[in-house]
This record gives structure tokens, sequence and C-alpha cells, in this order.
């Protein structure tokens, strides 16, 4: 989740992530990544080693989005490590590869599609939250494509349950024409939060949230 993203929890984050569901939604607050030089000293106490910052971050919020996924490819132990050095009930969010989604026909993602899921992704188990599928700001609403690209997602990933989010950076015209065909689809939708936002203007979501 972006920093820009975060929302009021509502829930422990010893909250077993088995219990989250459509149906029993929880609302998480975190931020992109956790390594910015200007929080040393201020969110991180000062003398806080840089290894430590992960485990830190994790124990005062409740999700971290992973935006390294969507620059660079990680090993197998990476995310072992990020779910070790995390309590339960965390979750991280990863930022698919961008060369699955910067693309002008998205329908020929399959081979990035499967090289970012087989990447070990799979090590976070039951911390591995949404998958976000970012989109260029330029690429348009093609329903043929978009709905091409949707059915190249797995549904899992040795044994373990995945769920996709499609971030859409097209101007609001067309993202409102994506809300309407996303009905029924398997994935939910990222929206920003406006900076005057209040949580008393929270709805409950009628599509389905990705938990």
């Amino acid at each position: 989740m972006d920093s820009q993203k975060g929302n009021a929890v509502d829930t422990p984050v010893s909250t077993p992530q088995s219990e989250i569901s459509a149906s029993n939604p929880r609302i998480r607050v975190g931020i992109g990544g956790w390594t910015f030089e200007p929080w040393r000293g201020s969110f991180y106490p000062a003398g806080l080693a840089h290894s430590k910052e992960l485990q830190y971050a994790s124990r005062q919020l409740t999700a971290i989005e992973v935006n390294g996924t969507y620059y660079s490819t990680f090993k197998p132990p990476t995310f072992a490590k990020w779910r070790d050095e995390t309590p339960e009930g965390f979750v991280f969010s990863l930022k698919a590869n961008r060369f699955a989604t910067h693309r002008r026909v998205l329908a020929d993602a399959g081979d990035s599609i499967a090289r970012f899921v087989d990447s070990g992704i799979s090590e976070l188990k039951h911390k591995l939250g949404p998958i976000v599928w970012q989109f260029m700001p330029t690429k348009a609403f093609e329903p043929g494509d978009f709905e091409a690209f949707l059915a190249l997602l797995p549904q899992q990933v040795d044994g373990l349950r995945l769920r996709h989010a499609l971030d859409v950076r097209h101007p609001v015209l067309q993202r409102q024409r994506l809300w309407r065909w996303r009905a029924g689809m398997a994935a939910c939708l990222c929206t920003p939060t406006p900076t005057n936002f209040r949580p008393s203007q929270m709805q409950r979501p009628t599509l389905p949230t990705c938990g």
C-alpha cells in the first residue's frame, strides 16, 4: 500500500489471515516500502540498525506494499526472510513486476506473469496479501485486452490462494467504465485515497475486496 493510501484499522494485528474474506473484510494501514532515509530518527528510533527497520515497521503497521518487486526480481530466501521478520497477522502486498503490465497488449503478458508468480512469492505463505498489477497511465480501457489479461492471472501458487488488485491510472472517465465492467471478475481495484479523506466517508464495498 502506498504511503498515500493508508486507512484506519478495525482489527488487531493478530487477526489470522484465514479469517479474512470478502464477507468478513478487514481494513489495514500500511506504507509503500520501509527503507526511507528521512524516517530515521523520526518514525524509526535513533540508532536503530537498518537491518531492523522491517522488523520495527511491521510492529507499528499491519501491512506493507513492496515496491521493489516492481523493478527487480527477488529470490525465494528474501521472501522467506521478510516472512520471518514480521509478526503474525501482518501481510505484504507485492507490486507485480512492471514487465507484466507496462506493455501495449496486456494479453501477451503470460510469460512475465508466470516469471513473477514463480519467483518465490509463495515463501511469504499466509503473509502474502494482494498482488498489485499497476498499469501505465496511458493504458486506455480495452475490455477484450483486460479480460485476456485477467484470464492469465493464476488463482494459486504452491497451494497458496492468490488475490489480485488492479491499479488503473488512466483518467477518471476510463476508470469509471472499468468499475462497471469489473463487477463479477476475479480481481479488485485500487483507488487512491483523497488527501481530505475522513473515515466517516467510508461505505461498505459493493465489489469484492482483496482482504
